[in-house]
């Protein structure tokens, strides 16, 4: 019996703002639902009609059920060259009477750069490359290269230059919206620069990072070269910001005026499981002093994977009540059991120096209870999402481009789970990928 296609039609299927449904498992090991998001191209496959004869009784068939099945397919990207013509208009009547010739040029859009043949979706598609998927740029050359296009990488490094200062605008936007929030991250981590004025390329650049945290608004998070690591370098970005600022132990963060810094629990435990795992392995699981420890800090995070699991999140005031409520008395304990197990325990051992950094930190971890965060997990996951390309080095060309990396990656930073949909001005959907209207027609006079 022959099939054949008789009806084929694509249903474009508009993405919803909402959160997707959980996939549903599908036939084979391991595999999962497509998300219902996806544009769908629906073909049915039907007899014809003179094909509806029972090969038995030669009777009529019927239509009594459809099988189905679901296939992802691929799209590859294509590249094409547009060429931007514009006309010229004059007036015949003005040549000959006025003594000035009326000349009237088309608008056309302006190009992202002066002087390039980068259209914005290129240098979306670079930028992408580059501070999402980690992809070097000489990568990036050779794909293009199959496709019988010479993009240097040298040029590729000038143009997202070039997209950074346009950033600027808006980086500055997003600034003076985190300098308002109540309670921020801030964590740094070393990047190597290449060809950097005055500089060695050995010596050591830092890439700062600010996150807003709690539930006041959409999430921001920005990312700021320094060629140090000084205590300046974060007074400066923040000046104006008045709240908690959820840090590391580093000094560099003390001294900030109008700033209350608050401890980070991931540290304090992470010191913890360092411990047990400095002892021998017949010894990791036997319960002994790293362990209870250890079950301290999971008692405070469990208190808020609770709330967080919680279909309708808890306001901050909630937040604030439930842990005066819950964890005040296991911070209690916890700084109890410190105070008992540091005179015997070494203090330059594993288990002394997990005892010493919560000890030493006790008045920020213990500013757990009015914060909006207990951890310091996603800024970091932010931060070496962001520096994930910083083993292959960071080509400065120019002075002021020690910046761009910076600004690159804020525009194209995305959030694991968005808590909230309202855009926010100036933020990351304005950036390079936008288009501005076109200009009006201009006009100029010749004599």
């Amino acid at each position: 019996m022959r099939r054949t296609a008789t009806r084929r039609k694509r249903i474009p299927t508009p993405t919803p703002r909402r959160r997707p449904s959980p996939p549903t498992p599908a036939s084979g090991a391991g595999a999962r639902g497509l998300p219902d998001t996806l544009p769908t191209e629906r073909i049915e496959y039907t007899l014809a009609v003179e094909e509806r004869i029972c090969p038995c009784c030669n009777g009529p068939l019927h239509a009594m059920s459809t099988e189905s099945r679901e296939e992802l397919e691929f799209i590859p990207a294509q590249i094409k060259r547009i060429e931007h013509v514009r006309h010229v208009y004059g007036c015949r009547a003005c040549e000959r009477s006025a003594e000035q010739a009326t000349i009237v040029t088309a608008p056309a859009p302006k190009p992202p750069i002066a002087k390039s043949y980068a259209s914005a979706n290129l240098l979306a598609h670079i930028i992408t490359a580059k501070f999402v998927y980690g992809l070097p740029l000489y990568r990036l050359e050779s794909q293009f290269a199959l496709l019988d296009v010479s993009l240097p990488r040298s040029m590729s490094s000038l143009w997202m230059i070039r997209s950074a200062e346009r950033l600027e605008r808006i980086y500055g936007r997003l600034q003076h919206h985190l300098r308002r929030r109540s309670v921020l991250h801030a964590d740094e981590t070393t990047v190597q620069v290449l060809r950097e004025p005055g500089r060695e390329a050995q010596t050591k650049s830092f890439m700062w990072l600010y996150r807003s945290a709690g539930a006041d608004g959409p999430p921001i998070v920005l990312f700021d070269y320094q060629t140090g690591r000084g205590g300046e370098y974060p007074r400066t970005f923040l000046t104006g910001f008045r709240g908690y600022l959820h840090v590391d132990g580093y000094a560099g963060y003390e001294g900030m005026a109008h700033v209350t810094l608050a401890g980070c629990w991931a540290h304090a435990r992470r010191e913890f499981h360092d411990a047990i795992q400095a002892l021998p392995k017949d010894k990791r699981q036997v319960i002994g002093k790293a362990h209870q420890g250890l079950a301290f800090c999971n008692r405070l995070f469990e208190i808020e994977r609770k709330m967080t699991r919680r279909e309708i999140p808890p306001t901050p005031e909630e937040r604030r009540i439930e842990r005066e409520r819950d964890s005040r008395p296991v911070l209690t304990q916890f700084h109890a059991w410190l105070g008992a197990m540091q005179p015997i325990v070494v203090p330059k051992s594993a288990l002394g120096k997990a005892i010493g950094y919560c000890l030493n930190q006790w008045e920020k971890l213990g500013r757990l209870r009015r914060t909006a965060a207990r951890d310091r997990q996603q800024p970091r996951r932010a931060l070496d999402q962001a520096l994930r390309h910083r083993s292959q080095g960071v080509d400065v060309r120019q002075h002021r481009a020690g910046r761009g990396p910076a600004r690159c990656s804020t525009a194209w930073w995305r959030p694991q789970r968005r808590t909230d949909s309202t855009p926010l001005p100036g933020s990351r959907t304005c950036c390079v990928r936008s288009r501005t209207s076109p200009p009006r027609p201009t006009r100029r006079s010749t004599r």
